[in-house]
């Protein structure tokens, strides 16, 4: 039986990598380019919302993010109900970022509304960074389930955006 599968890729207007977007659909041709608003603090949230109710497993590899040869249908193939490459932020690798990210398709059933209680505004662990940010929501909301993360390797190049962290 084959497992369903959504990629999507979250993106701002005039922010979506060519690298990016080239390396994700020699990967995966059906993979969802998905366009939320900057200005609009929920939109990328709402964006995981949505995707989170597509059946089967979900990857999300976000907007400056190429992805490794292989990696997408790695974190497909991976059982671990959440996967992730570490990603470059200021010189490091950080750990529990959306950068390159998989849901599996057990989370989903075990928690139809995991991206919902994830993203929740009580979850937030810095009260400022919910909705803008949710990588850190969810790998709380993960944490307090006790989900743990398996991560993959080789790290994602990502293209950061003069000035910025990359969104």
């Amino acid at each position: 039986m084959v497992t369903p599968s959504t990629v999507i890729v979250p993106y701002v207007k005039d922010r979506l990598r060519p690298q990016t977007k080239n390396a994700v659909i020699r990967q995966r041709h059906s993979a969802l380019f998905c366009e939320h608003l900057a200005s609009d603090p929920e939109s990328y949230a709402r964006v995981i919302i949505e995707a989170s109710h597509r059946p089967g497993n979900l990857v999300i590899n976000e907007q400056d993010i190429v992805p490794p040869p292989g990696a997408i249908n790695q974190l497909l193939r991976c059982w671990h109900p959440w996967c992730y490459h570490l990603v470059e932020l200021k010189g490091r690798l950080t750990p529990a970022t959306l950068g390159l990210a998989k849901f599996g398709w057990h989370l989903q059933f075990r928690y139809p509304n995991w991206a919902e209680l994830a993203l929740r505004d009580n979850n937030d662990p810095f009260l400022t960074r919910l909705m803008h940010e949710p990588d850190m929501a969810i790998a709380n909301w993960m944490d307090a389930q006790g989900i743990r993360a398996h991560v993959h390797n080789p790290p994602p190049v990502h293209l950061h955006w003069p000035g910025t962290h990359g969104w």
